[in-house]
């Protein structure tokens, strides 16, 4: 698409044109109001202004190559016109690869100087400055500009053709038809033929153009064999996008055959050309009949309405008719695949309350992507401007994020690719609404979304070959390349940049005369990533050798081995062009003893690398087939020799210094011995350091404090800063001596050195509750109140408190941090750094969040370890490792809701609550827990979290349960678990069914939303586990007015279930029912009672700090609530609920057989379930079903496989011992 713009000025103004700015720069600043941006600004009374220093440069990086027409740069006003004259423009395509160069005159002040560029000319970045100590036109060194601007193309290299008018096949409607004359035809291009309504008031024909369009002309063509008449009378509308009249006139007879035209306004777009009556008029015939033969719309000459409209789909979309998916809350919904059949006249809709829905496509491959194509589905075109396109690699990891750019009712998305990815996937994020009046509305949906890219393997180093692999002292070699698509290229060791030596076809070349043997790697980058390729140049007889070429001590991140652990590793590489057998060789850690570890058969191809896991196993080979030495490397420097097989030839040694963790050391790309980032099996071309920073000392540990004290940072390293900061800020106040720490302060502390790897930034926070309870955001009608006062200092020992220290507020958008955890009982608190976010929040506007921490190995610690949960395991062990940890700000039901399923057996997370502090300032109390996820059922169950899959199924749609969404690009095993649940014998070994039961019987009885979360195994086994998400609303007492027997469960499982009446499933629902609503059961009001009064002690005390913190609640209505409950909810529901799944037939209306140790309801109403003590057993079998059968197995009833829907006939089992109708004594125990 050819613009007649400035492509500069449109990547940094948005919304201008869809080309993102990668960065704009200059020299140097000479004030801080002529920054280089200023020269992209759309506004010529400001400039960009260099200081007066040689080489002075304004440099604009387009992201990517463009096609350039002209390029302007408009000067600055007197007396500074002269000092534009004399600067030097230059285009770049690749680094140092200068495709355009010429020199600028002056134009005068406030002028324009242009330049027509050579046809072709591709650049991806502009040069305008002085070269050494050359000076501009005034004598000075400074550069200055006005405004720069570009013109050429901005079509995306290998993405989406030019989006022409004929792309979108119109659909057309009439409010009835006349058997036989349908709407299409009017658009058939036929005069013979006609479309008819049925004679009813206020009739109407309409043509839905599927995209907004200039409109010039609008023809109605009348029928030719009668009732000419019918036409006259007719209103012609033209509608926008949303249904508003932008012209309308009334139609008059133009005679039979004949065509009546109307050209509107100028500048008339539309989206609906609708022709028919109104207010019960009748058409000039006396009649309600709407009827044409053809009509057309006219935009530039082209028919919108013409039968051949339209055009083939794009050749090169690799998304076409690959596996899609979409977030559908119900099956009723249009299939996702309407969004890549090639066909614009089919969509794809999520409902207008998904929260966070997406559309996502597989390419069942990874390719080098470049653009992104997005068409709106009809009439919520403009919903995606608020939706987002993602790429995810192989794994599924995110490598690419962008708002769409474009305007309805297409989309297209400049990737300034290649971006290497195999998963597209175009959505709502972090909450975002669509409704245009912030309204609570999530509502997107897609004619097509059109991916275009190439295959990896056409992009980055496609050769690298050297003209003699062996050449003489003296002699020279050639060493060629071709590269595409690539920002720099760069030969190691020596040479570095290549770019002046490469063509813009990519091809390079280079003679030179080694004087040593020598392999030369070539290095290439672009979005993509690194590049590499090798060759050897041998000079003289000798080989190249296997080198030595990294280590890791401290390994405790960079590299897993076979068995899961992160033992140190060394790295040989083959630097030369043969391949080496390394069978025989020795290895060691110890010169003395050179054959310490000795070499499989094993062979090492020419420029590849072998990783060795420094163990000390015994076994040389792992499960995963990597290897492994006897001996470990030591932090604190050591050595690592190679040795022939004959054991006396050395082959190579490094020797290397104290490491610190997950911190390599190694021969860097010139060969040099260097501090590096590790980079395992690769070549090294990753960041590379003089040394390393100790992490600094502080004066004081974490803690509570109550008197103000002085803290002190020691650094101990020379030559390095120390910076620090105490609102959770990255560190940028320089320190010089002490901080006074007199209140709740969060510091953190980072040391750094030009050229030296810097340990992670250190956090300390420092808690002082009398500041906590003074403090701005604590409300004194609870602090000053004699009620509460005595008891503040007591609320905020109460319970664990939890520091999070993060930049800035946590947004949805995951953020570096740390994690702070401070034990009542004065254990030593536990700190991890974590990636922090929000999470949840989208149907309210709380000011307290909930927080979200992933603690990931870039941060600096993999899990958690801490005994969070200690204590509070209901009866199933909690783990003490996490990957994540959730903060959420609910009071009570969330956590009660969760402790029952776990007294109810079922596998659920652990919670407890604490206080937390963000940033240093009080956030109030939090429940925290295992978050719903993978990780939960790996750590639980066993195995990896990819083993699993996670399911989420947002309630939006009403009362009932949704689908529920799995979580790409895992959605088969979901899937296919909805589509055997009809059949409990199929579906048994992909679902827990006890879990489901055990969720719908806790789900039933309360007041919550029907909103849940599943994981499951990817293959058959333990099965999909489910829990409630929100349970917001579950202690209410409006639970008595409900009957939720008849829902279908998450995705209609359960119900289906309940419908295809397994007399298996039929008697498990019943056996957990008992199990759960008698005898003591979890669901039983005592156990319900005993639940919640644990946890009201709990908080007992901390909450009033809460209640201080936000106000939401005030202690005298907390307790109010809580009786509320226990009085008016729990004594009464557990009946209700089981007399309703009684009258449901999901229970039998007997009682199964028991022995009599637990309280009867109607003997002891408040202790109903309870068991007895020992002495009071009577010992006895009854049955309120009147007829006792007992095989010795079970004594929760018996049902005969043959009586049908009557589960629970009473029968007498084979084998069965007979006891009177009333009771009977059984024998005591020994």
């Amino acid at each position: 698409m050819r613009v007649n713009s400035a492509i500069v000025a449109a990547i940094c103004i948005a919304g201008i044109l869809p080309s993102p700015c990668r960065s704009v720069v200059q020299s140097s600043n000479a004030s801080s109001t002529n920054g280089a941006l200023a020269a992209v600004d759309g506004n010529i009374t400001t400039s960009s202004l260099t200081a007066n220093l040689p080489g002075s440069y304004w440099v604009a990086e387009l992201g990517r190559p463009f096609r350039l027409d002209r390029i302007e740069a408009v000067n600055r006003p007197a007396p500074n016109a002269a000092e534009l004259d004399g600067l030097t423009l230059r285009l770049f395509s690749i680094d140092d690869q200068i495709v355009f160069e010429t020199a600028i005159t002056n134009p005068g002040a406030g002028g324009t100087w242009s330049m027509n560029l050579p046809a072709g000319t591709r650049a991806r970045s502009v040069r305008i400055g002085l070269n050494g100590t050359q000076t501009n036109g005034a004598g000075n060194y400074r550069v200055g500009l006005a405004e720069v601007r570009l013109f050429g193309d901005i079509s995306v290299p290998n993405g989406p053709p030019a989006y022409l008018i004929p792309t979108n096949v119109p659909s057309v409607s009439q409010s009835s038809e006349y058997p036989g004359y349908p709407a299409a035809n009017a658009l058939d291009g036929e005069a013979s033929t006609f479309s008819h309504t049925a004679d009813l008031a206020n009739s109407y024909w309409m043509a839905d153009l599927k995209a907004t369009y200039p409109i010039d002309r609008v023809e109605l063509v009348n029928r030719s064999q009668c009732c000419d008449v019918r036409l006259s009378g007719l209103v012609l509308r033209i509608l926008d996008g949303v249904s508003n009249t932008v012209v309308a006139i009334t139609v008059t007879n133009p005679g039979l055959g004949k065509t009546w035209s109307y050209a509107p306004p100028l500048g008339t777009a539309g989206r609906y050309i609708r022709v028919g009556l109104e207010n019960n008029q009748t058409n000039g015939g006396g009649n309600y009949y709407v009827t044409l033969a053809e009509a057309r719309a006219y935009s530039g000459g082209s028919n919108l309405l013409a039968a051949s409209r339209a055009t083939a789909p794009p050749a090169n979309n690799l998304a076409s008719f690959k596996t899609s998916y979409m977030v559908r809350l119900s099956s009723s919904l249009a299939p996702a695949t309407n969004a890549n059949d090639d066909n614009t006249s089919t969509e794809a809709k999520t409902t207008a309350q998904t929260v966070d829905g997406y559309w996502e496509v597989d390419l069942g491959d990874t390719y080098a992507l470049y653009g992104v194509r997005t068409i709106g589905a009809s009439g919520i075109e403009s919903r995606l401007t608020n939706a987002t396109v993602r790429l995810y690699d192989a794994a599924h990891d995110s490598v690419y994020a962008k708002r769409l750019s474009g305007k309805p009712d297409v989309f297209d998305s400049d990737l300034n690719g290649p971006v290497f990815a195999r998963y597209v996937r175009v959505g709502l994020e972090d909450k975002q609404r669509t409704d245009p009046g912030g309204g609570l509305e999530w509502y997107i949906g897609m004619r097509e979304v059109e991916v275009f890219g190439r295959p990896t393997n056409a992009v980055g180093i496609l050769s690298f070959n050297s003209s003699a692999q062996q050449i003489n002292a003296g002699e020279s070699v050639t060493l060629s390349w071709q590269v595409e698509d690539v920002r720099r290229v760069e030969i190691h060791p020596v040479i570095g940049s290549v770019g002046a030596s490469t063509l813009p076809s990519g091809l390079g070349s280079l003679t030179l005369s080694p004087t040593n043997s020598t392999e030369y790697v070539l290095v290439a980058s672009n979005a993509a990533g690194i590049f590499t390729r090798a060759v050897g140049v041998q000079v003289g007889p000798a080989p190249l050798p296997v080198r030595i070429s990294e280590i890791v001590a401290d390994n405790k991140f960079s590299l897993r081995d076979g068995y899961g652990g992160s033992p140190g590793w060394i790295e040989l590489r083959n630097t030369g062009d043969a391949t080496v057998h390394l069978a025989g060789y020795g290895l060691t850690d110890a010169p003395a003893v050179p054959m310490k570890w000795v070499f499989p058969v094993i062979d090492l191809a020419p420029h590849t690398s072998l990783i060795l896991h420094a163990s000390g196993r015994a076994t040389p080979v792992d499960p995963a087939g990597g290897l492994h030495a006897n001996f470990q490397l030591s932090n604190d420097g050591g050595s690592v020799v190679l040795t022939a097989p004959n054991g006396l030839n050395m082959v190579d040694s490094l020797a290397y210094p104290e490491l610190d963790a997950d911190l390599a050391y190694g021969r860097d790309l010139e060969g040099e011995l260097r501090f590096l980032e590790p980079t395992p099996g690769l070549p090294n071309t990753a960041l590379s350091y003089a040394g390393w920073l100790r992490p600094l000392a502080f004066s004081h540990a974490r803690g509570f404090y109550d008197r103000p004290f002085t803290l002190t940072l020691t650094n101990r390293n020379p030559g390095a800063t120390v910076y620090y900061s105490l609102n959770g800020s990255v560190p940028a106040l320089p320190y010089s001596s002490g901080i006074s720490i007199n209140s709740t302060k969060s510091v953190r502390a980072w040391v750094t050195r030009a050229g030296w790897k810097p340990p992670r930034i250190q956090t300390r926070t420092y808690l002082f509750i009398d500041s906590v309870i003074t403090s701005s955001v604590m409300r004194t009608a609870i602090t000053q109140d004699p009620r509460y006062a005595p008891r503040m200092r007591p609320a905020l020992l109460a319970l664990p408190s939890v520091s999070l220290v993060v930049p800035s507020e946590p947004n949805y958008d995951e953020q570096e941090g740390s994690v702070e955890i401070f034990w009542p009982d004065g254990t030593e608190p536990t700190q991890a750094n974590a990636g922090l976010a929000q999470f949840g929040g989208s149907w309210q506007t709380f000011a307290k969040k909930s927080f979200r921490a992933k603690f990931r190995s870039r941060y600096g610690d993999s899990k958690l370890q801490a005994p969070l949960f200690d204590g509070f395991d209901h009866g199933v062990l909690a783990r003490k490792s996490f990957d994540e940890v959730e903060f959420r700000g609910f009071y009570m039901a969330a956590r009660f809701v969760e402790d029952s399923l776990l007294d109810m057996g079922s596998l659920n997370p652990h919670g407890r609550f604490v206080h937390l502090y963000l940033n240093g300032v009080y956030w109030g109390q939090y429940d925290t827990r295992e978050p719903l996820t993978d990780h939960l059922l790996a750590d639980y169950l066993g195995g990896k979290p990819e083993d699993y899959v996670n399911v989420k199924g947002n309630d939006n749609l009403g009362s009932t349960f949704v689908l529920g969404t799995p979580e790409p690009p895992n959605i088969f095993p979901w899937q296919h678990l909805v589509s055997l649940k009809s059949s409990y014998a199929s579906v048994r070994p992909y679902l827990d069914v006890g879990h489901l039961i055990d969720f719908m019987l806790l789900w039933i009885y309360g007041d919550c939303e029907a909103e849940f979360r599943s994981a499951g195994p990817l293959d058959a086994g333990s099965g999909f586990k489910f829990w409630i998400a929100d349970a917001d609303g579950f202690l209410r007492t409006s639970a008595t007015n409900l009957n939720k027997t008849t829902e279908a469960g998450p995705a209609g499982i359960y119900g289906a279930l309940v419908s295809a009446a397994s007399s298996d499933f039929k008697t498990l629902l019943a056996d957990r029912v008992y199990r759960h609503y008698f005898n003591d059961g979890a669901l039983t009001r005592a156990r319900n009672d005993a639940r919640l009064a644990a946890r009201l002690q709990e908080i007992n005390d901390s909450l009033i700090a809460e209640c201080a913190r936000w106000g939401y609640r005030t202690p005298a209505n907390w307790a109010s609530a809580a009786a509320n409950i226990r009085a008016n909810l729990f004594p009464v529901r557990s009946a209700q609920v089981v007399s309703q799944l009684r009258s449901r037939g999901l229970y039998p209306t007997f009682d199964p057989p028991s022995f009599n140790q637990y309280v009867r309801e109607r003997d002891d109403p408040l202790h109903a379930g309870r068991q007895r003590s020992p002495a009071a057993w009577r010992r006895v079998l009854t049955s309120g079903a009147g007829v006792d059968s007992w095989n010795g197995d079970d004594l929760t009833g018996h049902h005969d496989p043959g009586a049908g829907p009557d589960l629970w006939r009473p029968v007498v089992c084979p084998g069965a011992t007979a006891l009177p109708a009333s009771s009977a004594r059984c024998p005591d125990r020994a």
